[in-house]
This record gives C-alpha cells, structure tokens and sequence, in this order.
C-alpha cells in the first residue's frame, strides 16, 4: 500500500511537470491533456500529495486566458489550499488575475463611455467579431493602463 501511494505521488509530480512544460512550450493539445490528467490525479489525491501541487498549479494561471481553463486551475488550487497547500503561495496568483481582470473592467467602462456607450445597454459578446480593426477602433490602452 506505501509503495502504492508513493507512487501515486510520483504520478501527480509527473503530470505537473508535464503541464508546466506543455504550458511552456504554448502546445494546446498537450495542454489539454496535462490539465485532464491533473484534474484526474488531484481527484483521488492525499493532503500530502496536494501541498506542493497547490502553488505550482497557481503559478500557472498567467499563463492562460481569462476565458476557458483559468477559472478550474484557480479552483484545482484552491481545493489543494483546503487539502494543506500554503495558502499564501496559492492566493498572489489568483489575487493578481482578479486585480488584472477588474482593471481590465474598469478600462472598458472608461472606453465604453467615451465612445457614449454610456446608458445603452450592452451588446451580447461575440468573441468572432473581435479582429485588428476592432481593436483599431477601441484604440490601444494608455501606456500605464493595461
């Protein structure tokens, strides 16, 4: 039983490297399969083997868009925090995404309203629309806002 756990353990470690190094190399399909096998490993793992997947599951956040698997590797870290990860080393990441995101809001609004979108209501998102000559239309962010 020890070795079965010890190895189960090791499996775990495995999958995360690969998934830092999939996310590394910017390989989606890769990605993907490293993301599945992590949400399968973290599943049936210990509070032991969630302590040092925690962190390194936060630290990964940057590195993918608002959209998509971001909200479940937040969660993924969130729920080795409840297994005895540090929470500390887990929140920064995904307390510097929630800051990003509400900045982000926050530029949109002060686009939005000078356009005189102010007041309207706002349109359904359609994520097909977006190309360069949108975002030509919205103009850059300045310099010290992202």
């Amino acid at each position: 039983m020890i070795f079965r756990r010890k190895q189960k353990a090791a499996d775990l470690v495995a999958v995360m490297s690969e998934l830092e190094q999939a996310v590394a190399a910017r390989d989606g399909g890769r990605t993907e399969r490293a993301f599945n096998a992590a949400m399968s490993g973290l599943q049936s793992a210990t509070g032991t083997e969630c302590v040092p997947v925690g962190p390194r599951l936060a630290a990964l956040l940057p590195a993918f868009p608002p959209t998509g698997p971001r909200p479940m590797l937040a969660t993924m870290a969130g729920f080795c925090v409840e297994r005895g990860a540090d929470p500390a080393a887990c929140a920064e990441p995904v307390l510097d995404g929630t800051h990003q995101d509400l900045l982000d809001a926050l530029e949109f609004a002060r686009r939005w309203a000078a356009v005189g979108g102010a007041g309207d209501e706002l349109p359904e998102a359609d994520e097909k629309i977006i190309d360069d000559a949108l975002m030509s239309r919205l103009g850059e962010a300045d310099s010290d806002t992202p």
